[in-house]
């Protein structure tokens, strides 16, 4: 484990927590989680779902039915690591996204993805991604 890594990344998990807390009500905390390489974390809103292999969703609390389900959500996460010269936190890949559950039995389905991929080569670095049916 890289010590400045992980305390790079707490640092960024703590940061994003705040900013997330102070636009939404309730929201969860961002922790940092291995990726199994030594040299990377992902970062994103608590809880990690082991057996789905991703983080949680940020509920956007008006946006709940009469059960309180959410209906809108966000889904938040980075993959990050130290720069070559191991002085700062460099995002690799990050997905901001607005995501929709219109029917409180299926799963939510996203609307739209903003991404960043530092290594891309077959496509923009900085992308959107707009889902329809």
């Amino acid at each position: 484990m890289s010590p400045p890594l992980q305390r790079e990344s707490t640092e960024f998990a703590d940061r994003l927590s705040r900013l997330i807390a102070g636009c939404v009500p309730d929201a969860p905390s961002f922790g940092v989680v291995e990726t199994g390489r030594a040299h990377e974390r992902r970062i994103g809103p608590l809880p990690f779902r082991h057996e789905e292999r991703g983080f949680g969703f940020v509920a956007l609390p008006r946006a709940c039915d009469e059960a309180d389900a959410p209906r809108l959500m966000l889904r938040i996460e980075f993959r990050v690591s130290l720069d070559d010269e191991s002085d700062y936190l460099a995002v690799q890949h990050s997905t901001y996204g607005l995501w929709v559950r219109p029917d409180p039995n299926r799963r939510p389905r996203p609307v739209f993805r903003i991404e960043y991929d530092r290594g891309a080569r077959c496509k923009p670095a900085a992308h959107v991604h707009l889902h329809a049916e």
